[in-house]
């Protein structure tokens, strides 16, 4: 109950989850590359997940609009991209 924080929305309008291949020497490059890929269409991110396992790497996008075909296939266009789901 604290004035600091805000308001979490319930239930975000889309979910977008890309797994790629883990690769350090390209460390942030998905990020950078999938932030992009959603500023340009005035995407909000509400909530980001990232974790790795193995030799796989995941991240999760809670955000403020719907995915259209085209984002998705940008965003599969990625390097080191394996798959892209998204849920609305």
């Amino acid at each position: 109950m604290s004035v600091n924080l805000p308001k979490l929305p319930a239930r975000p309008v889309a979910r977008i989850a890309p797994a790629h291949a883990r690769a350090p020497e390209r460390a942030g490059m998905l990020l950078l590359a999938v932030n992009s890929a959603l500023a340009k269409r005035g995407m909000n991110i509400e909530r980001q997940v990232l974790d790795t396992r193995g030799d796989l790497g995941y991240a999760i996008y809670d955000v403020n609009q719907a995915c259209d075909e085209a984002l998705l296939q940008e965003l599969a266009r990625i390097q080191g991209t394996i798959r892209v789901r998204a849920a609305s």
